[in-house]
């Protein structure tokens, strides 16, 4: 049998998801906690066979240097001679998959017995990985017409603005809908200083740590300190961000502020 995915950002396939990051006495490793309820819903009708059939759980983290890790699952084995079913979980093992990094749980489901399912099953893992920098830069630039930057104060600089990173979930649209993306904010940053080029003034921004082979994308919302109907629209760079090991940073994803900025 193909084995079944699920994903964290799926409520109906991981529940009660949790995540924990914590930092070692050594600065270049990391470690990392996740539990949460897996729903495979795997079900057979047939107690003359035992089916089996692998669950990969995409726990939404990215190690370009994966060290350890271990899982604890919530089901071993549960058996009946009388009703002749089997239930079990033969094996559980945390890897990162090659090329991306990306950190999955993996779970091989044994089930046998008439109308008999794994429908749930809880989990913890803990994983050690290396520290790289990652992350997402660029610029924010207004015309003088707009605001005039040459006197603001450090206070009223970091009130300009802010530059949320987001990751990027694409709905598929039901019959004939369209499909949809949601923005999920994970990160935020605001100026720290600005400066002048002829006519117009720019602030620079810059994200690190954001997760690796995870769509994301870079939004800014001005303040009232710009004139009313302004918006910034991104100018350069990818609209949509995937890091990846091979691509740890992208910079130059620019902002420029507009009354009327379409893209």
């Amino acid at each position: 049998m193909p084995p079944i995915s699920l994903s964290y950002l799926n409520k109906n396939q991981v529940s009660s998801f949790q995540r924990l990051e914590v930092d070692l006495i050594d600065p270049t490793r990391k470690l990392y906690i996740f539990s949460g309820i897996a729903i495979p819903s795997f079900e057979i009708d047939d107690n003359d066979n035992i089916h089996r059939i692998t669950v990969n759980v995409d726990l939404g983290l990215s190690l370009v240097d994966f060290q350890q890790g271990v899982a604890q699952v919530g089901l071993a084995s549960i058996a009946n001679a009388e009703s002749e079913f089997v239930l079990a979980i033969d094996d559980a093992r945390v890897d990162a998959i090659s090329g991306t990094g990306a950190v999955t749980l993996s779970v091989d489901l044994a089930v046998s017995g008439d109308d008999s399912a794994i429908n749930r099953f809880g989990f913890q893992v803990v994983v050690v990985g290396g520290i790289h920098a990652t992350g997402v830069s660029g610029r924010v630039t207004w015309d003088r017409d707009f605001l005039d930057g040459s006197k603001l104060t450090s206070g009223q600089i970091a009130s300009l603005f802010v530059v949320n990173a987001n990751t990027v979930e694409h709905v598929p649209g039901e019959s004939d809908n369209f499909a949809t993306t949601k923005l999920h904010p994970i990160a935020s940053a605001i100026p720290q200083s600005v400066h002048s080029e002829g006519h117009q003034f720019w602030a620079p921004y810059s994200f690190d740590h954001l997760p690796l082979n995870t769509p994301l994308r870079i939004l800014v919302a001005l303040s009232s300190a710009f004139p009313p109907g302004c918006g910034a629209g991104q100018v350069h760079g990818p609209l949509e961000i995937t890091l990846r090991p091979n691509h740890l940073s992208e910079g130059g994803v620019d902002f420029l502020v507009s009354r009327t900025f379409t893209k």
